[in-house]
C-alpha cells in the first residue's frame, strides 16, 4: 500500500475494535462514523467503506444507505457484510432494500448468506433444508440480543459457520451472486469461493481456530475494503484478502503453544502475521520503486493503451465533474486515460490536469495530454498525444526529452511509418466508424487498419465511434487498444461498460468435448493445437482413450457418464468458454450427459462435428448414439460440419453433385434448425464447402493441396471454426478463415508415420535451436 488508505466502518459494537485494529495492522486506517448527520461527509474523505449489518436497526439501515450512495458518487469501492441475511424477515427485508440502493464492489459472505442473497431456498440446487431453516429462524428470534454477538459460536446452521455446500455448488452459488448484483463476491467457507461472474478463484489453507474468533469474517471484509481502496481491481482484491487472511492464521497456527496457549494468543498472534505481512510488501515495492527511478525511461505497454478514455466533458451528466468521473472509470479498468478538453483556457487545463495526474498517478495509470507538450510538462503528465495539424513528433521531442510518452495520429500506412520513424511511441488510427466528436472525418477501411498493424512495431490504438456494441469488428485486425470518448464519459452505468469494452480484449477460450487421439493427429490433440494455433485458449472434456496411430485404431476407452460430466462442471465453473467444439462421442448416454451440460450452462458458438460415417462409407457410432446426437445435440449447435456420406445419413438423399450438395444441406437445416457446411473433400466438389444458415446460402471455395497426409482435418476445420466464433468474427468469415488455415496447414507437407499421417498445425512456425 503506497499510502494510508482510510475506510470508513459502519460496522457492529461486536467486531469495532477487531476491525480497526486488522485496519492498523495491515497499514490503514478505520475512520467509524454512523449518525445520518455525518455519514455523508466521513464518506467523502475516505477511500473505501465497509457496511456490516451485523446489528441492523432502522437508523443503522438509512446511514448505510446514505454511505454507501455517496461512495458510489464518488466511485469509491463499497463492501458489504450482510450478517445473517437469512436469519429473519426483517434483516432480509433491510438488506434487501439496502442492495436496492447501493451498488457494492464486493459482497463478502458466507454460503448461506449467499443463498438468502439469491433466494436459494426456492431454487433446487440451493435448497436449505425446511427443517434447518426453522432451526435458524427459531434460533434468531428466541435471542434477545442483536448483532454478530447473537451468532457468533454456533457451529451449526449458524451465521459465521453455513451450511455445507459441496465445492461446485459453492462455485456455481458466487458466480450467480456475483452476476445478480454485478459485483465480486468473496465467499467463505472451508474453502473461500471469489468470483466476479466471470472469473472464479478458491483459496484454501489457513488454520481452523480463525472460526473460533468472533468476526472473524467481518475482519476479511474490512481487508477487502482496504485492498479495494488502493485502486485494486475487486476480484483481485477479495483475492488478495482473502489470502492474505489464510496465510496468516496458518502463521499464528504455527507460532501458538497448543498446550500453554489458547484462542486469545491465537487471535494476537493473527494480527502480528498481518502486520509482518503487509510490512514485508510496502519493502519490496518500496525498493521496486526506487529501482524504476533509477532506470527512468519512457515506455508504455500494449496493455496500458488495451481502454484509451478520451475526455470530453459536454458528456457529463448532471452532478458529475471530469475528476469524479474520470476517478470511476480508473477504478474500474480504464488503463489510459488523455486529456483533450478544445474549448479550455491553458490556465483551466493545467489545473484540471493537475488533478487528473494525481488520479492517474494512484492508479498506475498514464495520463496523455491532446496536442500540448508545453502543457503536458506544467501538469507533470506520462505524456502527450500529436496529432497530424499539430506540431510535430520530433518538435514535441525536443521540449519534452527522452522521459516523455508521445503518441502520434495516422490514416494510412505511410503516417504511420513515419510517425514510427519520428520517434512515436504508439499510433492513434481513425476514425474506424465514423466520429461523434468530429464532423470533417474519413473512416479508415478495417483493410487499412490491418495494414497499419501489420506495417509497425509500436503499439496501435483504433479510435472513433466505437462502441461496446461495435468493437467486435475490430478482431483480428491486430490493434493493441481502442480510444473511446462518448462511449465511456457518456455511460450511465461507467463500471459495467468499461467491464463491457475490456471484455473484448480478453483472451477467447474454447473447449473442445471429444475423443483422445495418442498419435495427435486428430482428437483432442489436434484442437487443441488448432486452437492455439488461431490465438485461441484451449480446453478439453475428454469422452474417450484411443490407442490409434497413422493406420487406425487398435483400441478404445469410454469414460463413465458421470466422469464425462465432472470434466464439463469443472471447466464451466471456473473458465468459462466462449465457444465449444464437439467431435466423436461414441454412446447415446455420453450425448445425453453432455447435452444436459451444455443447456445447464447454456454454452454459445457450439460447433458439432458429426462423427457418424468414415469417408469410405462405414458406420463409426451405433444407431442408437446417432439418434441421440440428432435429437439432443443438434439442436443446441451454431453449426454442424457434416462430410458428404453423414449429410447423405441426415438427409436421406444421395449426394453425387453440386447441386445435390445444396439442397441435402438445406434440408438438414430444415429438419434440425442448425446451419451446415457441408464439406466437399469427399468424392464430389474437392476443396469447396457449402454453407447453409437457412437464410443465406453461399459457397466457400478453397485450394486443393495435393497432399495424403490428411488425418484430423475434420477436427482441425471445426475447432479453427470455433475458435474464430469465439473471438467474434461472423459465422461466414469464421468458416473462410478456418479453411485459409486448414489449407495452409496442408501445404507444409508434414509427412509422419506409416499411413495417412498428420497436418503441421503450427505453419511451419516451429524454432529448431
Amino acid at each position: 500500500m503506497e499510502k494510508n488508505v482510510k475506510v470508513h466502518c459502519l460496522t457492529n459494537p461486536v467486531t469495532m475494535q477487531s476491525v480497526a485494529n486488522v485496519l492498523l495492522a495491515a497499514g490503514g486506517s478505520a475512520v467509524m462514523a454512523q449518525d445520518e448527520q455525518e455519514v455523508e461527509e466521513i464518506t467523502a474523505i475516505c477511500q473505501a467503506t465497509l457496511l456490516n449489518t451485523g446489528v441492523p436497526d432502522e437508523r443503522k439501515i438509512r446511514s448505510c444507505i446514505l454511505a454507501g450512495k455517496c461512495a458510489n458518487r464518488l466511485g469509491h469501492p463499497v463492501v458489504l457484510d450482510p450478517v445473517g441475511a437469512g436469519a429473519s424477515k426483517f434483516r432480509r427485508k433491510k438488506i434487501g432494500q439496502l442492495l436496492q440502493s447501493v451498488v457494492p464492489s464486493i459482497i463478502r459472505c458466507n454460503q448461506e448468506e449467499a443463498s438468502a442473497l439469491l433466494r436459494a431456498e426456492d431454487e433446487k440446487e440451493f435448497l436449505v433444508l425446511g427443517t434447518e431453516r426453522q432451526k435458524i429462524e427459531g434460533t434468531a428470534e428466541s435471542c434477545q440480543q442483536d448483532g454478530d454477538a447473537v451468532f457468533s459460536g454456533i457451529q451449526s446452521g449458524g451465521v459465521e459457520s453455513s451450511l455445507e455446500l459441496e465445492l461446485e455448488k459453492a462455485r456455481r452459488l458466487a458466480v450467480r451472486l456475483a452476476k445478480k448484483y454485478r459485483c465480486t463476491v468473496c465467499m467463505t467457507g472451508e474453502q473461500d469461493v471469489i468470483s466476479d461472474g466471470e472469473r472464479v478463484k478458491v483459496i484454501s489453507g489457513g488454520d481452523g481456530r480463525i472460526c473460533r474468533i468472533t468476526g472473524s469474517g467481518c475482519m476479511l471484509s474490512a481487508l477487502c475494503a482496504l485492498k479495494c481502496g488502493d485502486g485494486t481491481d475487486s476480484f483481485e482484491a477479495a483475492a488478495e484478502a482473502a489470502e492474505t487472511w489464510r496465510h496468516c492464521a496458518e502463521r499464528a497456527g504455527e507460532t501458538v503453544d497448543e498446550k500453554e496457549e489458547g484462542i486469545g494468543s491465537f487471535q494476537i498472534r493473527l494480527l502480528d502475521a498481518l502486520s509482518l505481512k503487509m510490512e514485508m510488501e510496502r519493502g519490496r515495492r518500496m525498493e521496486v520503486q526506487s529501482r524504476m527511478k533509477q532506470n527512468k525511461k519512457r515506455y508504455i505497454s500494449p496493455e496500458q493503451l488495451r481502454l484509451y478514455a478520451v475526455t470530453d466533458r459536454k458528456w457529463l451528466a448532471e452532478g458529475e465533474t471530469l475528476e469524479t468521473v474520470v476517478e470511476t472509470l480508473v477504478r474500474s479498468g480504464v488503463t489510459c486515460v488523455q486529456l483533450r478538453e478544445k474549448h479550455a483556457s491553458d490556465e483551466e487545463i493545467i489545473s484540471e490536469g493537475k488533478k487528473l495526474n494525481e488520479i492517474c498517478r494512484k492508479h498506475h495509470v498514464p495520463l496523455i495530454v491532446n496536442d500540448r507538450p508545453d502543457l503536458a510538462k506544467k501538469i507533470g503528465a506520462a505524456g502527450v498525444h500529436v496529432g497530424l495539424s499539430d506540431m510535430g513528433i520530433e518538435k514535441a521531442r525536443e521540449l519534452l526529452g527522452e522521459d516523455f510518452i508521445i503518441g502520434g495520429s495516422a490514416h494510412n500506412v505511410k503516417e504511420a511509418l513515419q510517425a514510427q520513424k519520428a520517434g512515436a511511441d504508439y499510433i492513434g488510427c481513425g476514425a474506424v466508424f465514423g466520429s461523434q466528436t468530429k464532423s470533417d472525418v474519413t473512416t479508415l477501411a478495417k483493410e487499412e487498419l490491418c495494414a497499419i498493424c501489420e506495417a509497425v512495431e509500436i503499439p496501435v490504438v483504433a479510435i472513433g465511434g466505437i462502441t461496446a456494441e461495435n468493437i467486435k469488428e475490430l478482431t483480428g485486425t491486430g490493434i493493441d487498444g481502442v480510444a473511446v470518448v462518448s462511449g465511456l464519459f457518456a455511460a450511465k452505468d461507467k463500471p459495467e461498460m468499461v467491464r463491457r469494452f475490456l471484455k473484448a480484449f480478453e483472451m477467447k477460450k474454447v473447449l473442445t468435448i471429444a475423443g483422445s487421439d495418442c498419435s495427435g493427429g486428430a482428437g483432442i490433440q489436434a484442437d487443441l493445437k488448432t486452437m492455439a494455433a488461431n490465438g485461441v485458449y484451449g480446453m478439453s472434456a475428454v469422452m474417450a482413450l484411443t490407442a490409434q496411430n497413422t493406420t487406425g485404431v487398435q483400441g478404445i476407452m469410454e469414460v463413465t457418464p458421470e466422469f464425462a460430466g465432472q470434466q464439463i462442471d469443472s471447466i464451466f465453473t471456473d473458465i468459462r468458454p466462449d465457444a465449444v467444439k464437439i467431435g466423436m462421442l461414441s454412446s447415446g448416454e455420453i450425448i445425453h450427459v453432455v447435452a444436459e451440460k451444455l443447456k445447464e450452462y447454456q454454452a454459445e458458438h457450439i460447433v458439432l462435428d458429426p462423427v457418424m460415417v468414415s469417408t469410405s462409407g462405414h458406420r463409426l457410432i451405433q444407431k442408437d448414439a446417432e439418434q441421440s446426437l440428432k435429437k439432443e445435440l443438434f439442436p443446441l449447435a451454431e453449426l454442424i460440419t457434416p462430410n458428404i456420406p453423414e449429410a447423405e445419413v441426415l438427409s436421406g438423399r444421395k449426394i453425387k453433385n453440386a447441386q445435390d450438395m445444396e439442397s441435402a444441406a438445406e434440408k438438414i437445416v430444415e429438419e434440425y434448425g442448425c446451419a451446415v457446411l457441408l464439406k466437399g473433400g469427399h468424392r464430389i466438389n474437392d476443396a469447396n464447402d457449402f454453407l447453409c444458415t437457412g437464410e443465406k446460402k453461399v459457397w466457400i471455395c478453397g485450394e486443393r493441396v495435393e497432399n495424403p497426409n490428411t488425418h484430423g482435418t475434420g477436427c482441425t476445420l471445426s475447432s479453427a471454426i470455433a475458435s474464430n466464433l469465439a473471438k467474434g468474427v461472423g459465422m461466414e468469415e469464421a468458416v473462410q478463415k478456418a479453411k485459409e488455415y486448414l489449407t495452409e496447414a496442408l501445404k507444409e507437407q508434414l509427412d509422419l508415420g506409416a499411413g495417412s499421417g498428420p497436418m503441421d498445425h503450427t505453419l511451419g512456425k516451429i524454432i529448431f535451436e
